[in-house]
């Protein structure tokens, strides 16, 4: 079985853009408005939906691996449901890590492109890791069988 918890780079990408945007947002001045980025609607629309997102890949991730370990304590393995589960939650947490960061790239406008800016970097690395098989997105294609009750093909899921 293909057991990887690799959530926690996913979820701490997606929190690291999110505080990078929020320590911004507290001192950039936005032109031509000569408003301080925080106090911009859409900024706090931006910064409210990407911890919304994090906060929904979070509880998928945590309710996931709780299951899993009840499982693994009491039976020794996982159900077919459980296989599914772990795999669309890994997956749905990097889709949220890559959309997050873009989120915030876009909210903070200019700034991210700098060197001194994380941004650029945290997004770079949410693209570079979903093409590991445990999360790209063909996977869905290995795993789609657990969801009629069949096993899946590549016999690690």
């Amino acid at each position: 079985m293909f057991i990887t918890n690799m959530h926690g780079v996913a979820l701490g990408i997606g929190r690291r853009a999110i505080d990078v945007v929020r320590a911004l947002a507290e001192s950039k001045m936005l032109m031509p408005e000569m408003t301080l980025m925080r106090n911009a609607p859409r900024v706090r629309i931006g910064l409210a939906r990407a911890e919304g997102m994090l906060g929904a890949a979070r509880a998928y991730t945590y309710d996931t691996m709780d299951r899993v370990w009840e499982a693994l304590q009491r039976d020794g393995r996982l159900s077919r449901e459980l296989r599914l589960h772990l795999t669309l939650s890994r997956m749905a947490a990097f889709d949220m890590a890559r959309d997050v960061a873009q989120l915030m790239i876009d909210i903070a406008g200019s700034s991210s492109i700098y060197a001194s800016s994380p941004l650029d970097r945290l997004l770079r690395d949410a693209i570079t890791v979903r093409t590991h098989i445990a999360v790209q997105s063909r996977l869905m294609e290995m795993v789609a069988p657990l969801v009629v009750g069949e096993d899946p093909f590549f016999p690690f899921l």
